[in-house]
């Protein structure tokens, strides 16, 4: 074939046409962002967190953003309700005898439930000590560029430390932690450690939140598509020689499961 006349210009190629991202286009397909206030009931002044998440997160990965965000180390049992409507782990492991919630909050999106702002559900946390949060939904909004979600963008004064016996006895360490001539407060001030009741930084709880999200992602990957992946990834990156580079997406998941 003669490509001289290419070469030469005399001949223009046609460009084709962009094809439209339909599915860009189609109303109500953008992603939305959720802003929630989770408010620890029964506490005087109120323990709160503001946090902003992808609306079709899940609500087991929803329960990993919430204990982040609190301070919790999520070393108990949880589960959120609303009106009657139970969502959390439906194993028999998790349940044994007792009748397992009706969604599964790993199958279960929050764009499932919530739809329309001023919307809560109540999220409980270790059904020995009982904290109970309120969840509220202040906002639905569009995904903003060159933002990074999740995170949590307020908040006030730090969660309860584990174990310590509920809002009755929190309210007792609290006493005990604030009056040296306590007989209780040297035991007490070395069972809570470094615990300062009033500090809270938001920064740090947008980070582990993010840890606890991508941690999530990584462990609800089948095993076979985890090494269906990294073999496509492996052959890849032996192209790199020859100029032919893995997807970012590819590099991403690479980075994750440590390849």
């Amino acid at each position: 074939m003669d490509t001289s006349r290419y070469l030469s210009g005399k001949i223009k190629t046609k460009r084709l046409p962009l094809r439209e991202n339909k599915r860009e286009r189609e109303p109500g397909m953008s992603k939305k962002i959720f802003r929630f206030k989770i408010i620890l009931n029964d506490i005087i002044p109120q323990i709160w967190r503001v946090v902003e998440v992808n609306s079709d997160i899940t609500f087991y990965q929803f329960h990993l953003i919430i204990q982040e965000a609190m301070g919790w180390t999520n070393a108990h049992l949880h589960e959120f309700n609303s009106d009657g409507l139970r969502i959390g782990n439906t194993s028999e492991e998790a349940n044994g005898s007792s009748e397992p919630p009706a969604w599964e909050e790993r199958e279960r999106g929050l764009n499932k439930f919530f739809s329309e702002t001023r919307t809560k559900m109540i999220y409980s946390y270790d059904f020995g000590d009982s904290w109970e949060h309120t969840i509220l939904l202040e906002a639905i909004e569009e995904k903003r560029k060159n933002e990074k979600y999740s995170r949590c963008i307020d908040g006030a004064r730090a969660c309860p430390p584990e174990d310590c016996g509920g809002t009755p006895g929190y309210c007792q360490l609290l006493e005990i932690l604030a009056n040296p001539k306590h007989k209780e407060h040297k035991g007490m001030k070395t069972w809570a450690g470094d615990y300062k009741p009033e500090y809270f930084n938001k920064d740090k709880a947008t980070e582990k939140m993010r840890n606890a999200l991508a941690g999530s992602l990584i462990r609800a990957t089948p095993e076979k598509t985890i090494m269906r992946k990294k073999s496509v990834i492996l052959r890849n990156k032996k192209r790199l020689r020859l100029g032919s580079f893995p997807s970012c997406r590819q590099r991403m998941f690479c980075k994750k499961v440590g390849l």
